[in-house]
């Protein structure tokens, strides 16, 4: 474990060629995951780890995609079940501002963009909601 920026820091996955790296750095009750290289199916596993240990002890989870070099549907929908996770907790789970090409990309291509959220948030919160 290292420390940045006061935020405890642990990779879940080592960087290797192409591989994922994800982090996630903790700061009180506020946490962020960092994610460089591929969101996809082979570091899914990975992802439901780090979102699952920073929504079990942290109030607010940020995520930090704009180092992500390629996504597929499964890096999508575990983001959006995440989202209802944190919806169900009283949790906060947002994107950081700068998403990155990849993630908008992808958002766009699979359909996702929407004007409104799912039936359960209504706090306009929702990953795929334009302008969030």
């Amino acid at each position: 474990m290292t420390r940045k920026g006061g935020f405890q820091t642990r990779p879940y996955k080592e960087t290797r060629d192409n591989m994922a790296d994800i982090k996630a750095e903790k700061k009180g009750k506020e946490h962020l995951i960092v994610i460089n290289g591929g969101l996809t199916i082979e570091y899914a596993a990975e992802l439901k780890n780090a979102l699952q240990q920073s929504l079990k002890t942290g109030e607010r989870v940020v995520l930090d995609l704009s180092n992500v070099t390629e996504m597929d549907l499964s890096g999508l929908q575990l983001l959006c079940s995440a989202h209802k996770t944190s919806v169900n907790l009283k949790k906060t789970l947002e994107l950081m501002q700068n998403t990155g090409e990849v993630f908008k990309e992808t958002v766009r291509k699979a359909g996702y963009k929407r004007y409104n959220g799912c039936t359960k948030e209504t706090e306009k919160s929702c990953l795929w909601i334009i302008g969030n």
